[in-house]
């Protein structure tokens, strides 16, 4: 599994390649109005994680990115859930946003089985620190 640090002066493309694949996100809804009949296009999933955050994006050329995993209580009848119902194994790429745990518990869980191939990390500081 690769890990990188995503605010290191070392990864500006990294921090770049996030930000457009945002943006693609956001602009994403507007773009697929014109799309051709048969078109593959992504599908972005909110799931219901308990307090935390998880969205799940299934990219067309066959590509997983998970964005934050939410709580790890929730993560059997969240997360876990909706990936076994989806019938994946590994996940491509998973970004953790911040270091709460209502928004890292399911990715830390998925850590645990070995299923994230590549995982984006922000800067660690007392600040951000799992609450």
């Amino acid at each position: 599994m690769k890990t990188w640090n995503l605010m290191t002066n070392d990864n500006r493309m990294l921090r770049r390649l996030c930000l457009l694949l945002c943006l693609c996100v956001l602009v994403l809804p507007l773009v697929s109005c014109y799309r051709e009949e048969g078109e593959a296009v992504a599908e972005v999933y909110f799931l219901d994680v308990g307090q935390g955050d998880c969205i799940f994006l299934k990219l067309p050329e066959g590509g997983t990115l998970l964005i934050d995993g939410g709580e790890a209580d929730m993560f059997e009848d969240g997360l876990s859930r909706f990936l076994k119902g989806e019938l994946l194994d590994k996940i491509d790429y998973a970004l953790v946003t911040h270091y709460h745990a209502d928004h890292v518990g399911g990715i830390m869980e998925l850590l645990k089985e070995n299923r994230i191939k590549t995982l984006l990390l922000p800067d660690y500081t007392p600040e951000n620190k799992t609450k």
